[in-house]
């Protein structure tokens, strides 16, 4: 079947296009956080020259999936080094020309570099657009000023890198951007790595307006050795406020708060979180509080998690080095995923919902879970390879439960919120699932407990099979 578009009316509005150039400048600035992280990375990783803690930036760049590293050079000298190399953003997928950033880093050696201070070397990263036309339109939009990456590395191994962005205006095809100065540090000292930025945000005027607010992100990670994929530690990021206006659904957000954190959970085993969590949401005529989502992954094996890691890596590198597609999975590596995944199912996984709350004027409702796998450790061989080949024998070992609380207004008026009808509105309604048992009353709160668990479902203890 075809289709014509009609033609435009007189007065309607042509199209716009994407604005490209915009975009570009925009993920210009944002690499250059990547590049300052990537060097305060391998400047302390790589400790016994320079040249090797340059091409550790190279290599950390290519392995992030966001940028690829063309043209790499190095020229040293006795008391200064200089490395150039071609930073590609895009593959050009889309048809769009790949957008190209040329990098120079200037090495003062120690171990007094340059006489400004005490190491192994000073590093000062510049970096422009090889396009002249966009890099001109950049150099007028932040004043004549330029950004600034400094690296320091030090002469036991740590290195300190600070960015600094200025303030700026760029205009395009009618949209305009203001960004806040911003300014970040990120640090390596052995296995630790440290990264602190702060951002007073932004605002876009145009067709579609939007307005960020103070950025903060911070992280302290240690790894357990140079191989390590997971690392423990905490990274913390907080945004004020997010604002989208001008569109035909306006939003408006306050106080972001996302975070996650990695433990060790004994010698063998490791649990991480996620958090999230949002003061106030308003957006297509409805407000919400106090939004927050928590979410665990507890007593999950090293070894084959870090295995399973590497592999991916390995396929995203690949992917990277050819057309852009994964590559196909060889026999032996899908021998490996079977025997990894197994691996860390027979460890007794388990997947949690902290919590998952909505506040409502009448208060919240909160959902609290987990769900695991029992008794894969006591199979035999032949019974984990028919798990192998028919993974849904694994349902009969699930064991999960769930459990909402609320109040009868606040459920009700979430549900009703989403546009849908609400059987909480109605207490006869109510009365009657409390005297099924399928819902517990105590005071004005209502709860629920789903469990699943040896392949039956039941609510509150009674089968759902007979609701």
């Amino acid at each position: 079947m075809t289709s014509q578009t009609p033609p435009a009316a007189p007065n309607s509005r042509p199209k716009r296009r994407p604005n490209r150039a915009l975009g570009w400048t925009v993920a210009g600035l944002a690499l250059l956080g990547a590049l300052a992280g990537a060097t305060a990375y391998t400047g302390a990783r790589t400790q016994d020259t320079t040249e090797q803690a340059i091409q550790g930036m190279v290599t950390a760049l290519d392995a992030s999936g966001v940028a690829s590293v063309e043209n790499s050079k190095y020229q040293r000298g006795f008391t200064n080094s200089t490395q150039t190399m071609t930073v590609v953003l895009g593959d050009g997928e889309d048809g769009e020309k790949p957008m190209r950033l040329l990098v120079t880093n200037r090495i003062q050696h120690g171990p007094l570099p340059g006489f400004r201070s005490v190491g192994q070397a000073l590093i000062d990263t510049d970096v422009r657009f090889e396009d002249a036309a966009l890099q001109a339109r950049m150099t007028k939009a932040l004043g004549g000023k330029q950004p600034t990456i400094r690296t320091v590395v030090g002469l036991g191994g740590t290195s300190t890198t600070d960015l600094n962005i200025p303030a700026g205006t760029l205009t395009e095809a009618g949209d305009t951007v203001n960004w806040q100065p911003l300014t970040a540090q990120a640090s390596m000292s052995g296995l630790t790595s440290r990264v602190n930025l702060n951002w007073p945000g932004l605002t876009v005027a145009g067709e579609l307006a939007a307005t960020v607010g103070q950025v903060a992100v911070n992280s302290d990670i240690t790894r357990r050795s140079k191989d390590d994929l997971l690392g423990v530690g905490k990274t913390n990021a907080t945004v004020d406020s997010l604002t989208i206006s001008g569109g035909e659904a306006p939003v408006n957000v306050r106080q972001m708060r996302l975070g996650s954190e990695g433990r060790l959970n004994g010698a063998a085993h490791y649990d991480g979180t996620l958090t999230y969590d949002i003061g106030q949401i308003e957006g297509a005529g409805q407000t919400f509080k106090d939004v927050q989502l928590h979410l665990a992954a507890r007593h999950l094996a090293i070894a084959p998690l870090q295995r399973l890691g590497k592999l991916v890596n390995d396929l995203q590198a690949a992917q990277r080095g050819s057309t852009g597609s994964l590559p196909d999975l060889t026999a032996a590596q899908e021998q490996q995923i079977q025997t990894d995944l197994l691996a860390l199912l027979k460890e007794d996984p388990r997947l949690i919902i902290d919590r998952l709350s909505v506040g409502t004027g009448s208060g919240p409702v909160v959902l609290t879970g987990q769900a695991n796998l029992t008794g894969l450790g006591q199979l035999s061989g032949e019974e984990l390879a028919a798990l192998e080949q028919v993974p849904m024998l694994a349902l009969s070992r699930v064991d999960a439960q769930a459990q909402v609380q609320a109040s009868e207004a606040a459920l009700s008026g979430l549900v009703e919120a989403f546009g849908e009808e609400s059987p909480f509105s109605d207490p006869a309604a109510i009365e009657q699932l409390i005297e099924a048992g399928f819902v517990t009353r105590s005071g004005n709160k209502l709860t629920a407990n789903l469990r699943f668990k040896d392949g039956a479902s039941t609510l509150n203890g009674q089968s759902l099979g007979d609701f």
